[in-house]
């Protein structure tokens, strides 16, 4: 939502990036808009987001959600941002992180639908 309010900042939702050329800070960038029409623009960066989801660890209580050392990737992002690496619940930075990917990607039932 931040997003939309930046200045410098064009949002292409439903749309397809055709083509790019050029080099960094200088790129030409062809979009099929949401319409169908080809927008044409000169950037310096491009950056693509997916819009996925994030899945709710909720569901899944086998992987220890509900303790407070056990994060989701975009939770932890964000504490390394904001905190520098320090996990608030232990007060210091952390030796050791492990990561799970991909859970409840490949789920037949209550998993995302894609």
């Amino acid at each position: 939502e931040v997003v939309y309010l930046g200045t410098n900042i064009e949002v292409f939702t439903n749309s397809e990036v055709v083509s790019v050329s050029g080099g960094i800070g200088d790129y030409n960038v062809d979009i099929r808009t949401a319409g169908g029409g080809i927008r044409t623009l000169n950037v310096g960066t491009v950056i693509i987001a997916t819009g996925s989801k994030v899945f709710d660890p909720i569901a899944l209580p086998q992987y220890g959600y509900r303790f407070p050392n056990v994060l989701t990737s975009v939770e932890f992002e964000e504490l390394n941002v904001a905190l520098r690496g320090e996990c608030p619940s232990l007060g210091k930075t952390p030796k050791r992180v492990s990561f799970v990917q991909c859970v409840g990607s490949r789920m037949e039932k209550g998993g995302p639908s894609h």
